[in-house]
């Protein structure tokens, strides 16, 4: 048959398994799915056009000895929250997302004095639950810094 090879240094003994049909089992997809998002995430810190946010970690849908869950890719649902609404991502309120890599991440580019839904779905490479949504935390983004009046019109 083919044979493939890969070649690497490493300072320290490494454990390697390979899994395919022939040589090992694949294990069960369970342990490689992550489970839907429940948790809220965190605002670490507020500026007057972002938050820094602390993701809730995934965890697998079964926890398997010896296997350890693939990279996540968090996605984030954010929305403007108008009047003090019960409204979210996932009822009634249209939503921005952006994905993430890590659990640590700086959503930028929004509004001065707004109050923002968040929530967070997850998913890798084997599955996930891209449409149940964590639980909600509400943002306020802090006071912008006035601009310079660009148009001024007279009234009579």
């Amino acid at each position: 048959g083919d044979q493939q090879g890969a070649v690497f240094t490493a300072k320290q003994p490494v454990h390697l398994a390979v899994y395919n049909s022939q040589l090992q089992h694949y294990p069960d997809k369970n342990c490689l799915i992550p489970a839907p998002s429940k948790d809220k995430p965190r605002i670490i810190n507020a500026s007057n056009s972002s938050f820094l946010l602390d993701l809730p970690l995934s965890r697998p849908l079964l926890q398997c000895n010896g296997i350890t869950l693939p990279t996540p890719t968090y996605l984030l649902h954010y929305g403007i929250v108008l009047d003090n609404s019960r409204e979210n991502c996932t009822h009634g309120l249209q939503c921005s997302v952006v994905e993430a890599q890590e659990n640590i991440f700086h959503l930028q580019g929004l509004q001065p004095f707004t109050s923002y839904v968040i929530q967070t779905a997850v998913k890798n490479l084997y599955g996930g639950f891209e449409d149940q949504l964590g639980e909600a935390v509400i943002g306020l983004t802090l006071c912008g810094t006035p601009v310079a009046v660009t148009d001024v019109s007279p009234s009579v």
